[in-house]
C-alpha cells in the first residue's frame, strides 16, 4: 500500500543521516514537501546541491546553539503550516 503525502509538509529531525535519511527517502518516495534538519553545515550544503528539485530541503540547526534556533523558527515560520513532525534528533 502506497500512501500519497502530495501538498503535505513533513519536517523531519536529524534527517542527514542514518533513521533520519531512510525517513527522509521514504517520505520522497510518498510525493511529500520535506524539512530536514542536521548539525553539519558542509553536509547540509552537499545534501540541498544533490536534492536540488526534489522537493527536499535541508537546514543546519543545532539545538545547542540559540542563534541557530532562532535562524530555523524564523524560517519556518514562514511556512503555511507543517502537516507531520518527526523528531528523530
Amino acid at each position: 500500500m502506497k500512501i500519497d503525502f502530495s501538498n503535505k509538509t513533513v519536517l523531519i529531525s536529524g534527517g542527514t543521516r542514518g533513521i533520519g535519511s531512510a525517513i527522509v527517502k521514504l517520505f520522497q518516495k510518498n510525493n511529500a514537501n520535506i524539512i530536514a534538519t542536521g548539525t553539519n553545515g558542509d553536509q547540509i550544503e552537499k545534501l540541498n546541491q544533490q536534492s536540488s528539485g526534489n522537493n527536499i530541503t535541508y537546514y543546519h540547526l543545532d539545538y545547542t546553539k540559540v542563534d541557530s534556533i532562532n535562524n530555523f523558527i524564523d524560517t519556518i515560520s514562514e511556512l503555511e503550516k507543517i502537516d507531520i513532525l518527526i523528531n528523530n534528533a
